[in-house]
């Protein structure tokens, strides 16, 4: 199972990533949603191992932000409706609507986390 640090050190490369190509004028919105709510999944899975606990799947590891983080369910289950939203449903968000997401959703619950682990 993955440690604490692999998490951490996959939450950077995602960040990295996303700031790669991520500005006003870009193409690939949808992606900038998925990539943040991936690095979001590091953060969690980063505080979980610390925890001692490794979910196998996205039900799973809701059911530990329930127990173990609900101060960032809300914020969590926005970026992963999001993410799902932008994957499934052809939805094509535009620099406004991944900017709200990221200052309202992804940016208070890194904070929230990277303030305990």
């Amino acid at each position: 199972m993955p440690e604490e640090s692999n998490h951490k050190i996959q939450y950077q490369h995602n960040i990295d990533f996303v700031k790669s190509f991520y500005s006003a004028g870009c193409q690939f919105y949808d992606w900038v949603i998925n990539v943040y709510f991936y690095a979001t999944v590091h953060l969690v899975e980063a505080f979980l191992a610390k925890q001692g606990i490794h979910p196998n799947d996205h039900h799973n590891r809701l059911k530990y932000i329930r127990e173990y983080l609900p101060d960032i369910q809300s914020d969590y289950l926005r970026l992963y409706h999001n993410s799902r939203r932008a994957r499934y449903a052809v939805w094509m968000p535009s620099f406004r609507d991944v900017d709200k997401l990221i200052k309202d959703h992804y940016n208070p619950l890194k904070g929230y986390i990277e303030g305990i682990i």
